[in-house]
Formats: C-alpha cells, structure tokens, sequence
C-alpha cells in the first residue's frame, strides 16, 4: 500500500508546475510539523522531557523565631544586656530642653518585662513634660516620664514600660522634652 501511495505523489508531482511544487511541500511540512507538536502535546510519546503530572504543592512553613513582616532579614545579632547609658549633646547654638543622658534597662527586655527608661535633661526654663516614645516590630507606644530626681530646670526623668512586643529587627527610643520656651527631641535607633 506505501509504495502505490509514493507512486501517486510522484504522478502529482509531475503533472503539476513547480511553482505548485513548492507550495505543495510547504504545506505538507507545515502538517507534519502540526501533527509533531500534537502527538507531542497529546501523548508524550515523541517528546519525553513534556511531564503532565502536576507538581507538587509544598506548603511553606514560617520559622516561628522570625516576625512574618521581616521573614527575609537575616536574624539579628543579639543586644547586650543589662543596662546600657548614652551620652547625648548638642551644638553650642541649641536652644529647648537639653538632654545630657539617657540609660535603658534592662537594654533588651523580654516579654512581660519592665523596661526603665531614664532621661537626664536641663533647661534654662521650667520642664513641662517629658515623654519617651518606643518604637518596636508592630508597636509605636508613648509613655510619660515622671521625674524622678532633681528639679525641673535640671533633672532625672523616668518612664517605665512594660515590653508587649519584640525588638528584634525594630527598636528606637524617642526623647521629647517640652519647657515653657520650645521644645526638642533626640532618637536613639539600635535597631
């Protein structure tokens, strides 16, 4: 039967003009190439690499250290403990309250732990309010400074807080200092 079908196609090809020709084989490749790529498609069976099994789905676990907002940060290096003091200034022209010192202790709390935050700042004028904003992972909190030692010209203020949130890839310490002329502020960022 193959050898009656070859003998057809070159009776055609005789009887047609070669501009035909052309065409006729341009079509014929263009099938075989469409028959290619649906046997391929279909079965698999003349290209193997085609895999129509579906993947499958792995579910991703977060790391329970990490916070899911910073998952792709490296983990930090850990705080030092204890209590940590700085000393902070100013330039020479700075006018408002001005802070001297702040110590934090402990410096890296833990969950449920109080946290002393304590501000030594003097003023040409008398302090009005002192307030210590913390600024950790998910929380923004402002708390008030209650002096502690001292006068309100020239004092110790402390604000204590109790830690409900970690620290761990956010952690500033915002000072604002308000005396009946103006008022000023001073961050620490440890983290």
């Amino acid at each position: 039967m193959l050898p009656n079908i070859l003998e057809k196609i070159n009776r055609i090809k005789e009887n047609l003009p070669r501009k035909k020709l052309y065409l006729a084989e341009l079509v014929g490749l263009f099938l075989v190439v469409v028959i290619f790529y649906w046997l391929a498609n279909s079965s698999g069976v003349f290209f193997p690499i085609r895999n129509k099994t579906p993947l499958k789905k792995t579910a991703l676990t977060p790391t329970p250290t990490l916070a899911f907002k910073y998952a792709h940060y490296p983990i930090p290096a850990p705080l030092p403990q204890g209590k940590q003091t700085y000393i902070v200034s100013r330039g020479a022209g700075s006018t408002g309250p001005n802070f001297q010192q702040i110590s934090i202790e402990p410096f890296d709390p833990k969950k449920g732990e109080t946290q002393k935050i304590d501000v030594k700042v003097g003023s040409n004028a008398t302090m009005k309010a002192v307030k210590v904003t913390l600024n950790t992972d998910y929380e923004v909190k402002t708390y008030d400074a209650k002096l502690k030692e001292g006068t309100k010209i020239n004092g110790v203020w402390e604000a204590v807080v109790v830690i409900n949130d970690s620290h761990d890839y956010v952690y500033r310490v915002r000072v604002e200092a308000e005396d009946s002329v103006e008022p000023s502020s001073v961050t620490l960022t440890i983290r």
